[in-house]
């Protein structure tokens, strides 16, 4: 009892029921005359109205308290319900899969409005990556109401991708079937690329790593680029990967030569080039003219890759990098990687593949080197077998010997044979030790020769052979490394017969000459001698046939005529025989000096003139009127010599025919003058003999005087006047006989 209450004398405790349930008890105490029943039975009613007075209160309070709760739980929701908008990508579809809620990330992420989205079920964001077995099993899942989760890649309304960890969780009604689906989301794309650059540049590497294998074990160029864009494929991951060879053509063709993966004729039909034109836009033909890699992280929306684009994107090729590949020789080619997404080559990556490209133009190169070594291997074998069989082959001597002592390293058979020496007795020996040089100095200049020059040839030395025998041999020799050691290539070749043949020839000479002194004297003198009595009786004999006093008779002027023809041409051919002599002997004496070359041919015309009168052959001079030509010449042997082509041009004319006398300047200063004639012409099988003495072909046939000496005469003294002397002639359309002169450089005043 509470402090100063009065002493319990008595106590009656009622209790309180609303309905079934006791809400309480009321008590009575220290009541004058107690307590019986008929008090409690009173107090029932009251009892009754208390206890539901009491059960109101408490429910009004109760009511109050979940209010309060409920504000709070409401206020937290709203709080969470914030909060999770700000961090998480939420939509809230119904039973049909109908979107009835879309947070602010959601519009920001799908880039479509909170309009455009309601309504809509969510394959409007379907991507086409995942299989229908995956949207299947989710559908399954959130139907039996249990909660999903997984990866997801969304498409935005620009048609980006991006990605989403998502999970969704059903709300189930009384019957625990599903009247609305939440998904929460979070954006997973920065992470998802994130994972898959790592992938893929694990994948990266891995293909360098096994691209490196390719290079050391690999020793064909085509076999290592196919390789490489097969690692690319397989190991990398990427859809297609080639090499092609940028052409030195008209086109600038980048000529395809190795390729992997998903092609189906795409190389073939792309006509890549690397020219300035359309076709050299694409990053293949940019990579090559620049040098530097080229990417496009788009095909499908690149401008430069439109000439590719339908056939690349039918392919499957969403981007693509292309690298340039140079090469040693200043050739270009280039590595072309093409992956099935958009934006697939970033940074690190494009670094790898660049790396990738290094590796294989080293490659490339260190093939090709070693190839071109092989090669030079190869020759320079064949070579040293050559060698080794023309020197054991060679019919001259050939040795090697140090060049610093002398020493014999090497001979040939034909040096053993020659010297009488097996190989064992000369190698380790010098050639003076073994008394093969007979004079020392020769073998001491041929030396000093290598030294100073690195060769000596065609060097005159005598030999001794075993047997004490000199000979005569040429000798040429050539500095040589051989085995490490500077040393000497020596070939020698026996000319022991020849000295003795020249020797005899010269001694044939000097006999020779002797007597063709003796030749010119005698026919000097013959024809000195013959002259003397041929002018007596050719004197006499016009004296009879013009003696006015004892005239001859028909017969006799006749016969007189015989003689005197007879006569003046043996005088002829005794002048001729005489000039021929004087030019062979050397005695001919010339006075070269500046001519008109136009007044010799008209003195030359003026004396040919009877006889073209005679034969109707009619004398034509090309040159204009006031022209002159000046030469370096003799004036009487040019006059002679111009005399006998025209005569000749004369003589064996045709009838009525004609002579023309052309000029012409040639390219090395000299000035042709040509006899040109409309006779029969001449054989070229007969032409060679023309400037020889004597040489008369059919004239004698034909009934035409002459010496056959004329022409060779003529060709000796052009050619002692510094001149040329020819001929161009075809049966049937005449002969031109011509002679080129030096032209003077002054004219007498």
């Amino acid at each position: 009892l509470p402090p100063g209450h009065p002493a319990m004398e008595a106590f009656m405790g009622l209790p309180l029921y609303s309905g079934d349930d006791f809400v309480g008890m009321v008590a009575v105490a220290n009541r004058t005359g107690g307590y019986d029943q008929a008090l409690v039975d009173y107090l029932q009613p009251l009892l009754r109205t208390l206890a539901r007075l009491v059960e109101a209160y408490r429910a009004t309070a109760r009511r109050k308290a979940d209010q309060r709760a409920l504000a709070h739980t409401l206020a937290e929701l709203e709080a969470q319900k914030f909060a999770l908008d700000q961090h998480s990508i939420v939509s809230i579809a119904d039973a049909a899969g109908r979107i009835t809620y879309a947070n602010d990330k959601f519009t920001e992420i799908s880039q479509y409005t909170r309009e455009e989205l309601l309504g809509q079920d969510h394959r409007l964001l379907n991507s086409g990556h995942h299989s229908a077995q995956f949207w299947e099993e989710m559908c399954t899942t959130v139907c039996q109401g249990k909660v999903w989760a997984g990866i997801i890649r969304n498409r935005r309304k620009d048609g980006g991708f991006y990605w989403v960890d998502s999970t969704i969780v059903p709300f189930l009604d009384a019957n625990g079937v599903p009247y609305q689906y939440v998904s929460i989301r979070t954006d997973f794309t920065a992470r998802k690329q994130d994972e898959d650059a790592l992938i893929q540049l694990n994948r990266v590497l891995k293909t360098l790593s096994a691209c490196s294998e390719a290079l050391v074990h690999i020793t064909d160029e085509r076999q290592l680029l196919n390789e490489v864009c097969r690692v690319i494929v397989e190991v990398g991951g990427y859809r297609m990967a080639a090499v092609g060879f940028a052409e030195n053509d008209a086109a600038k063709r980048v000529r395809p030569v190795a390729q992997a993966g998903f092609e189906e004729g795409y190389l073939e039909n792309a006509r890549i080039s690397w020219g300035e034109g359309e076709r050299g836009m694409g990053p293949g033909g940019i990579a090559i003219r620049s040098g530097m890699p080229c990417t496009v992280q788009d095909i499908a929306n690149d401008p430069g890759f439109k000439p590719w684009r339908e056939e690349a994107m039918r392919r499957g090729y969403s981007s693509v990098i292309a690298l340039p590949l140079c090469l040693d020789d200043g050739a270009v080619a280039v590595l072309a990687v093409y992956a099935s997404s958009a934006g697939a080559f970033g940074r690190d990556e494009a670094q790898l593949l660049t790396e990738l490209a290094g590796d294989l133009e080293y490659g490339i190169k260190a093939l090709r080197v070693r190839a071109q070594n092989a090669q030079v291997l190869q020759k320079l074998r064949q070579s040293e077998e050559r060698l080794a069989r023309i020197f054991n082959l060679s019919p001259d001597p050939v040795s090697i010997r140090r060049l610093s002592d002398g020493v014999y390293l090497e001979v040939n058979d034909a040096f053993c044979a020659g010297f009488g020496r097996p190989r064992e007795e000369v190698i380790g020996h010098d050639a003076l030790e073994l008394g093969i040089w007979v004079d020392r100095e020769e073998y001491q200049t041929m030396a000093r020769g290598i030294v100073e020059h690195g060769r000596v040839q065609g060097h005159e030395i005598r030999l001794r052979s075993w047997t004490g025998e000199i000979r005569w041999a040429v000798l040429s020799a050539a500095a040589l490394d051989y085995e490490g050691e500077p040393c000497i290539l020596a070939v020698s070749h026996d000319i022991t017969e020849r000295k003795r043949m020249a020797l005899e020839l010269l001694g044939a000479k000097d006999a020779a000459e002797q007597a063709s002194h003796a030749k010119s004297e005698f026919l000097s003198r013959m024809s000195h001698e013959l002259r003397t009595p041929l002018n007596a009786i050719l004197g006499f004999a016009q004296l009879l046939n013009t003696d006015p006093e004892a005239p001859l008779a028909p017969r006799q002027q006749e016969d007189m005529q015989h003689i005197l023809k007879a006569g003046w041409h043996l005088l002829e051919l005794i002048n001729d025989v005489l000039d021929l002599a004087r030019i062979e002997s050397g005695r001919l004496q010339l006075n070269m000096a500046s001519l008109d070359l136009g007044m010799v041919v008209r003195e030359c015309s003026g004396l040919i003139s009877p006889l073209a009168v005679k034969r109707g052959v009619q004398v034509i001079d090309s040159a204009d009127a006031g022209e002159s030509h000046w030469v370096e010449a003799d004036q009487m042997r040019l006059k002679q010599v111009l005399l006998n082509l025209m005569s000749n041009a004369v003589k064996f004319n045709s009838e009525q025919g004609r002579v023309t006398l052309v000029y012409r300047a040639t390219d090395d200063g000299m000035l042709r003058i040509g006899v040109v004639d409309t006779g029969p012409g001449i054989a070229p099988e007969l032409q060679s003999q023309l400037f020889q003495p004597f040489a008369r072909l059919d004239a004698d046939k034909k009934g035409i005087d002459g010496t056959g000496i004329g022409l060779a005469i003529s060709k000796r003294m052009i050619e002692l006047m510094g001149g040329r002397i020819g001929v161009q002639s075809e049966p049937g359309h005449g002969s031109e006989f011509w002679i080129e002169l030096r032209v003077a450089q002054s004219r007498p005043a």
